[in-house]
């Protein structure tokens, strides 16, 4: 939907683990199924990792680019999860109806070498997304 350059908020920059007003590419997607859209995201990327990243293609996976294009190793990610009801920004960018359930995603994804390379944050049609996550216990 819109690839920017925007400086980085205070909220932004502290994900990221960069300065408050650092550079960062700003991401707006929305993932459709069948014609209908199932997911709409906002993505941070630290513009001093990838700053050429504005001038691709973004319609396929962005994950893919990084490491295939830029050489980045994506290694493990943070997230929550939360359900909520969809307010009228959410609903019309989802073409839901106003406190419809969704669920938001906040998510942090880091390199190998410990740097995070995403913030995204994420609203799911509750009625035509599903998610899985397998757990397990660390010993020790």
């Amino acid at each position: 939907l819109k690839e920017e350059v925007v400086s980085a908020s205070k909220e932004i920059a502290g994900k990221l683990d960069i300065n408050a007003g650092d550079k960062v590419i700003k991401l707006a997607r929305l993932r459709e199924s069948d014609s209908q859209p199932i997911i709409w995201e906002t993505s941070f990327i630290p513009f001093k990792i990838c700053s050429r990243l504005i001038e691709e293609d973004l319609s396929g996976s962005l994950f893919s680019i990084l490491e295939e294009k830029y050489g980045l190793k994506i290694s493990d990610a943070n997230a929550s999860i939360e359900a909520m009801l969809a307010d009228e920004c959410i609903a019309e960018m989802l073409q839901i109806r106003k406190n419809q359930p969704v669920v938001k995603v906040e998510q942090v994804t880091y390199l190998s070498d410990g740097r995070a390379i995403q913030f995204v944050e994420s609203f799911s049609r509750g009625d035509k997304y599903k998610y899985y996550v397998h757990r397990k216990r660390r010993n020790g």
